[in-house]
């Protein structure tokens, strides 16, 4: 729909951004009989979480569809919408290619170095969770850690990996061993990466999230230009018209929010962690094969090495009989975009790095590249050293009445779909905390 013009349209509240974080907001305020105004720059709801389809029309989620251990929000909406999940399959022996060379690996097995790395990690988890981490380790990214503890090069690489890959990150000197930290300690688990996938991925929550927009104006291909701040209201300048509102959710990365004009200008502290943000590139590619053959070669499916596609995953079900992989890739800042079929071929041929051979053929592909999305700004945000973790409580400090949601300000969860949930309820809490006490104040009865 059209915005209409400021003189004929305010509401409550604007929630720009309909992801995870801004379907959020918009669920819990819709209990409190306010008005509200949803706005998105995509065509479509969802933002990150979005099914992807197959060369052969298969469904597949494109964005984020695992949930950790220690998400229990998240556990606890899939309850209550009734998803399920699945347990990713490791039996068999793990494949990795690294300097041109490649062998096989128990998954149980854990080489020497990197178990004392993990040792030491797990020990900074420790002081994380009791708030006793040392100041040094907000100055210290990843591979300068990594190279304190006189462990050899190759395992400092295994082990980068399994730190920043998740963070979206490819480069472990790029990423602070703070912001590591933090995230793998709100993920609750060790380092056996028991995540469960949702069945029907992140945009299956997205959907259920979604139901209750029924009540309210949506505004899609709808992209923000400014935000004007004044006491009582705050104006939302769109290419589609102008709208008011008593507060505004701005659920978007950092990184769009450098698009945005705002008046007053943000804080300085506020403009230069903004600017300063960066988000990584990456990409999600899915290949079915007729068969799950590596089972009969003794494989679990799953990899990683230095290769374009670091990681791969066994994506398949028991009870099928073709089997899929799923591989990730971290693409760098400005990367040239390729076609499918030069994505798929990549792909392909890193497989047969891992595994020596794909004995039986492909029946199926398909793949997206966040590179490609112009509102996305990437996945992952790997914090650099000398940006404390509660940079992102700053991020996530209201401003008057304008308020911050999306994964990148939680304060638990961040990077993951637990915290963009958690930082979309807790801004329209924000919210809902003035209006009552606004309502207290004047004698007028509460909604909520």
């Amino acid at each position: 729909m059209k915005l209409l013009p400021k003189s004929d349209r305010h509401v409550d509240v604007v929630v720009v951004g309909l992801g995870l974080s801004g379907l959020s907001a918009i669920r819990l305020l819709s209990g409190a009989g306010i008005s509200i105004q949803g706005i998105d720059a995509r065509a479509r709801i969802g933002g990150k979480t979005q099914t992807i389809k197959s060369e052969n029309g298969r469904s597949f989620e494109g964005g984020p569809e695992f949930v950790k251990p220690g998400h229990e929000r998240m556990k606890s909406l899939m309850k209550e919408f009734g998803l399920k999940s699945t347990t990713l399959q490791r039996r068999g022996h793990k494949s990795v290619f690294r300097g041109g060379v490649r062998w096989t690996e128990h998954n149980d097995y854990i080489e020497p170095g990197i178990r004392c790395l993990r040792e030491r990690f797990d020990q900074l988890k420790a002081d994380f969770e009791k708030g006793a981490l040392e100041d040094w380790v907000e100055g210290c990214s990843v591979g300068t850690w990594l190279g304190m503890h006189g462990v050899d090069t190759l395992h400092q690489d295994r082990f980068a990996q399994e730190l920043v890959f998740e963070l979206a990150g490819t480069d472990p000197f790029a990423v602070s061993m703070a912001a590591a930290v933090s995230y793998h300690a709100s993920a609750g688990h060790s380092h056996n990466h028991q995540s469960a996938r949702i069945v029907g991925g992140g945009s299956a929550l997205a959907t259920n999230l979604a139901l209750g927009l029924e009540a309210h104006p949506v505004a899609l291909d709808t992209i923000v230009h400014a935000v004007t701040r004044n006491y009582e209201s705050v104006e939302i300048q769109t290419n589609n018209g102008v709208v008011t509102a008593s507060f505004v959710v701005l659920a978007v990365s950092p990184t769009a929010l450098k698009q945005i004009r705002f008046s007053p200008e943000l804080p300085e502290s506020r403009r230069r962690l903004i600017s300063g943000w960066k988000q990584q590139a990456s990409s999600k590619s899915f290949v079915v094969f007729e068969r799950r053959w590596w089972v009969d070669a003794g494989l679990s499916g799953f990899a990683e090495g230095d290769t374009s596609n670091a990681v791969v995953m066994n994506a398949s079900r028991d009870d099928e009989r073709e089997g899929t992989l799923l591989l990730f890739a971290n693409e760098a800042a400005g990367a040239p975009r390729f076609s499918q079929e030069a994505i798929k071929a990549g792909v392909l041929a890193d497989l047969e790095r891992y595994f020596q051979g794909l004995p039986y053929p492909v029946v199926d592909f398909a793949t997206i590249s966040w590179a490609s999305d112009p509102f996305a700004g990437g996945c992952g945000s790997p914090l650099p050293s000398g940006y404390p973790v509660r940079s992102r409580l700053e991020l996530a400090r209201p401003i008057g009445n304008i308020f911050f949601a999306g994964t990148e300000v939680a304060e638990h969860g961040w990077g993951s779909m637990e915290g963009a949930v958690r930082a979309g309820e807790a801004a329209a809490e924000g919210i809902l905390s003035i209006v009552r006490t606004d309502q207290r104040d004047s004698g007028l009865p509460s909604h909520s």
